[in-house]
């Protein structure tokens, strides 16, 4: 397996610099030069792919005509020198790729936060820079040295350098499949590699519960930093041809004729065709089969949102797991599937029998909002063929993410602890007999530096599901939690505006409040231990 490279370009190879800093544009043929330098890592051989960072002609933070930072893509094409780490080293690179500006450390941060935070350890790149050596491994293996996560950063930051790069080096291609997993469940949910043994044998799993209680934080924990994941969100227009695969048409080119485009250059002429694309649970499937030791996972968003008999049809069968995890019954094949499978080069007929079943290592994962208006009815024989896990109202990893700090409301008037505030809500709405409409530990997010609650965000979000979704036309009841003083509240503009003036005094009963107001001369900034 090829390494992956920084080169940091300098002092000794300035011409090497200005000429990829004199392109906008990937180069038309790869621009081959050599560089001299000691401290090679023994890791690093001819073959391995090479990132190009532009740096200082002087080591002295002099301003240059250049800006610094990552630039290019290319390969190393030939090592000598030695043999020791320390002796003199000639390594020849050649370069295919170039962006055209240099991207640094605050671009990526800028396009892609999360992306850059799996590739925060890569030299020169990372927060630790502090090694100058020209050439530097990455090590992919740790867990913020990912390379997937810095094609993924420069791609946001130019959308071409993916056609670019794949154009030039058909063998990343797998590479740019690649989506960022969210680091505060590092913080929430343990290590990903102790999540993912939660789902080693196939299964059906769906999360459900009330609003912000975390059930897409469970569904991503639970699949793990995993590439082997693919995400699709289930609505109303949502088909079992989306779900599966489809003929439709798709633009492909013709490299025998050219055409001018908008810009004036010349490009291969586009023409319109009918092909097979496939849905996001063949193509899950398609990893699954390809590789048996890799646990797979397919997670539907919302699955309650489309209508699951029709999208599923006759995968339905398929669902009813053996305890190894595969599918209990096989169906016969689409022609059309079978045919892309083979020129995928998937081998999906595992027992002869001309069957399609889901493997061992394929779990799906879904998520369910209990408290959704819109939903789709789901019948008995459906829900029996899933593991069904309740996403609850625990408090305890917000605590966690806020380093045990309470989160605050400010309305303006006065400070509110969070917590006991939405357990006081939860608890009018439950009297109101509507427990999946509770609002849960996530459904307003405090920030993570402050611990406070927004409270242009707390009038608009939070109090319009309460009017508008939760107590709908009963706002006037002896359950509800607002107030029916003088005068009345009858309209949510007027609430708003009533929050706005008197804070939560002015909306809420009083027994509501009561023992969720903090003491300003006692104010607690830790909880004593985590909190449900």
């Amino acid at each position: 397996m090829n390494h992956f490279a920084i080169i940091r370009l300098g002092k000794d190879t300035v011409p090497e610099i200005k000429t990829l800093d004199s392109h906008r544009k990937s180069p038309a043929e790869p621009i081959a030069f050599t560089i001299r330098c000691s401290q090679v890592p023994s890791e690093a051989e001819a073959g391995d792919f090479a990132f190009f960072c532009l740096g200082s002609d002087n080591n002295k933070g002099i301003p240059t005509p250049w800006s610094r930072g990552l630039r290019a893509l290319g390969k190393i094409t030939e090592k000598k020198g030695g043999p020791n780490y320390n002796d003199e080293w000639q390594v020849s690179v050649e370069v295919r790729v170039i962006l055209p500006e240099s991207v640094s450390q605050k671009a990526l941060l800028a396009k892609a936060p999360t992306a850059y935070y799996w590739c925060s350890d890569i030299p020169v790149l990372g927060v630790d820079t502090h090694s100058n050596q020209t050439v530097q491994i990455i090590r992919d293996r740790e867990p913020n040295q990912d390379v997937k996560a810095l094609l993924h950063a420069l791609t946001c930051v130019f959308p071409q350098f993916e056609p670019e790069t794949i154009g030039a080096y058909p063998e990343l291609k797998s590479y740019f499949d690649y989506r960022p997993a969210n680091p505060r469940l590092a913080l929430t949910e343990g290590k990903a590699e102790e999540r993912k043994k939660e789902a080693r044998i196939g299964d059906n799993i769906i999360f459900f519960g009330p609003p912000g209680t975390g059930k897409s934080h469970a569904a991503d924990a639970m699949a793990g930093n995993s590439l082997d994941t693919i995400r699709v969100l289930f609505h109303p227009e949502y088909t079992y041809s989306d779900f599966i695969g489809l003929y439709k048409p798709v633009v492909g080119s013709d490299p025998a004729s050219t055409v001018e485009g908008f810009d004036g250059g010349k490009r291969a002429k586009p023409i319109c065709y009918f092909d097979f694309v496939p849905g996001p649970l063949l193509l899950a499937l398609a990893r699954a089969f390809q590789n048996p030791s890799e646990h797979v996972f397919l997670i539907i968003d919302e699955i309650n949102r489309g209508d699951c008999a029709a999208i599923f049809g006759d995968i339905f069968q398929l669902l009813d797991r053996s305890v190894d995890g595969a599918s209990r019954y096989g169906i016969s094949m689409r022609q059309e599937i079978a045919a892309w499978f083979k020129k995928q080069k998937v081998h999906w007929d595992r027992g002869g029998e001309e069957k399609l079943r889901f493997p061992g290592n394929f779990t799906i994962i879904a998520t369910m909002n209990t408290s959704d208006q819109s939903l789709l009815p789901m019948d008995s024989a459906f829900k029996r063929r899933w593991q069904w896990k309740s996403c609850n109202l625990d408090f305890g990893p917000v605590l966690k993410f806020l380093e045990n700090r309470i989160p605050v409301l400010d309305d303006g008037k006065k400070k509110w602890n969070w917590i006991k505030l939405v357990e006081r809500i939860n608890s009018a709405i439950t009297k109101f007999h509507l427990e999946d409409k509770q609002i849960g530990p996530w459904f307003m997010s405090p920030d993570e530096e402050s611990a406070n609650i927004d409270r242009d965000a707390f009038g608009n979000k939070c109090l319009y599901y309460l009017w508008h979704d939760v107590f709908k036309d009963d706002q006037d009841s002896e359950n509800s939690p607002f107030k029916a003083t003088k005068p009345e509240i009858r309209t949510f503009q007027e609430l708003q505006q009533r929050f706005g003036i008197e804070g939560l005094g002015g909306i809420f009963k009083s027994e509501l409040l009561e023992g969720a107001q903090i003491d300003s001369s006692k104010e607690p900034a830790v909880a004593a231990e985590p909190q449900t």
